[in-house]
């Protein structure tokens, strides 16, 4: 069997057991002794070693979920009570119509005890930023979506106001763009630059959508590929490996950039990935790189499975690295 087909059923495998432990099917103790029992007989017969890779795969993606599930049931369990919670802004503030102000809190510590998950919070309106420490007081509801619980218009205490060094780089990368353009054309770049559509005014928001073009502020890895040909152009004689390290440099300060949405980690993972293959003289499969990508990254959070940014990001990596050529090579049309 090839090596690429082996990593292949190793990661559909991780995902295949991810996506048991979402419907709620559990069977990590029975998959890691039948992993242990074929990983043995592979010792004598490597026919067998693949299966059992597949297997161990398989009760990792199981017990990655049985953990995210349990974390997920402490928060749960508090559904209904009154709660004073403090915690970080993990992402960055979205203003809706109203004024409603809503963003999530993570690193969170209930009744003096560290909690694991986030929180989904509605607010009035108030001043916040990514980075801020709060404490909130209110009753806790089941959230929707990927938000397993949720906070509503709770009484809000702002803790620190201070930010890591992350964090305000981002701030005087956004205050920087704003110096220099005018605006709405400042909140319309950065919304083309990094995909925050709460930072473009209403009416501009609305014409978009009129026009059919809101999709250009949806931040994707064609940002990446622009991003990583520039550079390989710019840096061409300085010899391949300086363009590599320069473009995991910019990748990393993209995600930071961005916030590190669910598909800009995917779209980031690919390039990492498909930067390496070409520095070694590897080529991927594009069926390998989308589901080693996947695997990667729903194995790391399982709430990813259930994101549409995520499945919506995979489906069009898939449409052009696999569909598209297919549909080519069927009708005989040549690339232009």
């Amino acid at each position: 069997m090839r090596r690429t087909t082996v990593i292949s059923l190793i990661c559909a495998s991780l995902l295949a057991g991810v996506a048991l432990g979402r419907l709620g099917y559990f069977f990590v103790i029975p998959a890691v002794v039948a992993a242990v029992a074929l990983t043995s007989a592979a010792l004598r017969s490597r026919r067998l070693l693949p299966l059992g890779l597949m297997l161990l795969a398989l009760a990792l993606g199981q017990y990655q979920v049985e953990s995210w599930t349990s974390d997920r049931a402490r928060l749960t369990g508090l559904i209904g009570q009154q709660i004073t919670v403090t915690g970080q802004v993990i992402d960055d503030p979205v203003v809706g119509d109203k004024g409603r102000v809503s963003y999530t809190l993570g690193d969170l510590n209930i009744g003096g005890q560290a909690t694991p998950g986030d929180i989904a919070v509605y607010q009035h309106p108030v001043r916040l930023l990514r980075g801020h420490r709060v404490e909130l007081s209110g009753k806790l509801k089941a959230g929707y979506g990927n938000d397993p619980v949720a906070l509503s218009f709770p009484k809000l205490t702002v803790l620190s106001r201070d930010q890591n060094a992350l964090e305000q780089f981002r701030g005087r990368f956004f205050a920087g763009i704003r110096t220099a353009l005018p605006e709405p054309i400042a909140s319309f770049g950065l919304g083309l630059l990094v995909g925050i559509r709460a930072l473009i005014p209403k009416d501009l928001q609305e014409t978009l959508t009129i026009v059919g073009l809101s999709h250009l502020v949806a931040v994707s890895g064609y940002n990446l590929t622009i991003i990583v040909r520039a550079t390989d152009r710019l840096l061409q004689r300085a010899g391949r490996s300086v363009a590599l390290v320069t473009n995991f440099w910019l990748i990393g300060a993209f995600l930071v950039i961005t916030g590190a949405s669910a598909s800009i980690v995917r779209a980031s993972l690919v390039s990492v990935l498909s930067l390496l293959a070409a520095f070694y003289g590897r080529a991927f499969h594009p069926v390998t790189l989308i589901l080693l990508a996947a695997a990667a990254t729903a194995g790391f959070d399982p709430k990813y499975l259930t994101d549409l940014g995520w499945l919506l990001s995979f489906l069009a990596f898939f449409g052009i690295l696999v569909l598209a050529p297919a549909v080519e090579a069927r009708l005989h049309h040549p690339k232009l």
